[in-house]
């Protein structure tokens, strides 16, 4: 029901904060990141990335919220696995000037690399060089 209301959310203010409170509950622990994960908040998050491509803040509030889901292993490779390097190089390049979007896309690939040899053959072959 929670993934529905943000999905269909028309207020752009509003869903940042519902984005930016799942973001705060993502940074608390592994618990919590799992939970986020295991709860399809995922496919609410590819979803958002790719519906509102355009809007540089729900970008921000969608990669922070990768950055901090990929600081647990286990979310790393579901992370990957969903395809979100495709959508984190499109808020790379769809959003060259803004230097938040630009730092939270670099923060969240460098979670997902970190200790992850199989996340790093996947950005090597999504051609990000």
């Amino acid at each position: 029901v929670y993934n529905e209301f943000v999905i269909n959310e028309n207020n752009i203010e509003m869903k940042c904060k519902i984005l930016e409170n799942l973001q705060k509950f993502a940074g608390i622990n592994n618990e919590n990141r799992i939970a986020i994960v295991n709860n399809n908040f995922l496919n609410l998050i590819k979803k958002t990335m790719i519906d509102n491509y355009d809007n540089s803040e729900i970008q921000k509030f969608c990669l922070a919220n990768l950055q901090n889901l990929a600081l647990n292993n286990e979310c790393k490779n579901i992370i990957s696995n969903e395809g979100f390097f495709v959508l984190i190089k499109q808020a790379i390049i769809n959003h060259q000037n803004s230097n938040s979007v630009l730092e939270l896309s670099f923060g969240a690939l460098q979670n997902l690399l970190n200790q992850n040899d199989n996340n790093r053959l996947i950005f090597l072959n999504q051609e990000f060089l």
